[in-house]
């Protein structure tokens, strides 16, 4: 006895088939089912053009993560002006560069910070003369 969705004559195997404007449609309902075959469909462009611009494996797999996240929750805003793939690139585009700022503005950050010495005059950072040789006493 075969099983439903095995082999090529499953319903699995007809959802291969859809277009994705009609995939999207169905995933806009909330179909998990269709939205997963956009997914296999898309993941590996979706991940090549994610990494080369972020050169992390990690961060890649993040983001791609986050763009079908914003895909499936906002597919009902697909308004087709676009092919489907191209829509998902722009959510993977605008997820990568606001990545890449948080990345920038991180990291001026912590260069700010290994450039300057920790502030003498701030009241939580002035410690007296006895008080900076017991410091010293415990660092060493």
């Amino acid at each position: 006895m075969s099983r439903p969705g095995v082999g090529s004559k499953g319903p699995e195997a007809a959802l291969h088939t859809w277009t994705d404007e009609a995939l999207l449609e169905r995933a806009c309902g909330g179909s998990e089912e269709h939205f997963n075959v956009l997914y296999a469909r898309y993941f590996r462009r979706i991940y090549a053009f994610v990494f080369q611009r972020v050169r992390n494996h990690a961060d890649a797999e993040e983001l791609v993560q986050e763009t079908f996240t914003v895909v499936f929750r906002g597919a009902a805003n697909f308004g087709g002006r676009s092919s489907p793939l191209a829509w998902v690139y722009g959510v993977a585009k605008n997820l990568v560069l606001n990545h890449l700022r948080r990345a920038r503005v991180q990291q001026g950050r912590i260069a700010e910070a290994g450039q300057e010495p920790l502030a003498s005059t701030s009241p939580h950072w002035s410690y007296g003369p006895d008080q900076q040789l017991t410091l010293r006493r415990c660092a060493a």
